[in-house]
C-alpha cells in the first residue's frame, strides 16, 4: 500500500508540514476584522489600487501611524482588481480626522488628482441624498 507523501520530496514535505502548524497556530493569519464599537461609525472608502500603497507605506508604517495616533481601526482590503476598500472604524469626527491624514499621505504620494469615493449602504443613501436632493446638491457645491 502506497502512503500520499511518499513522492513528495523530504524538505518539501517538512516545508508543507511547517506550513500548516503556523496556520494552525496563528502566526501566519491576520487579524481578523473588529466589528466597531456601538459608539463608532465604519465608513468604508473606495480608492484606485495603485494608490494603497502611499497609505500603507513602507512596511506598514502609515496606516499603523494612523491606528495609533488617531486611536482607530484601519484596514486597507487586499485586493487584485483596480480598487481597494478602506474600511475606518472611530467615532464620526476621528473618521473625518483619518480621512484628512489619508489624503495628505496620497499628496506627498504625487498624486496631484484622485479620486475617493465613500460607499453608502443603501439603507443610509436616502440620508446622503436628502429630500429632493437637497444635500447631494450641498456636497457637489
Amino acid at each position: 500500500m502506497k502512503r500520499e507523501n511518499e513522492d513528495i520530496p523530504e524538505g518539501e514535505l517538512q516545508q508543507q508540514q511547517q506550513q500548516l502548524l503556523e496556520e494552525i497556530d496563528g502566526k501566519d493569519q491576520k487579524p481578523p476584522l473588529k466589528r466597531p464599537r456601538s459608539d463608532e461609525e465604519e465608513v468604508r472608502l473606495l480608492i484606485p489600487s495603485k494608490m494603497a500603497g502611499a497609505i500603507i507605506g513602507k512596511g506598514g508604517h502609515n496606516i499603523q501611524k494612523l491606528r495609533t495616533e488617531f486611536q482607530a481601526q484601519v484596514n486597507v482590503g487586499d485586493c487584485t482588481g483596480p480598487e481597494r476598500v478602506i474600511t475606518i472604524g472611530a467615532d464620526m469626527e476621528t473618521v473625518t480626522k483619518v480621512v484628512k491624514d489619508i489624503m495628505k499621505h496620497l499628496d506627498k504620494a504625487g498624486e496631484n488628482e484622485y479620486e475617493l469615493r465613500i460607499l453608502v449602504h443603501q439603507s443610509l443613501a436616502g440620508c446622503v441624498i436628502g429630500r429632493g436632493g437637497t444635500k447631494i446638491k450641498e456636497l457637489k457645491d
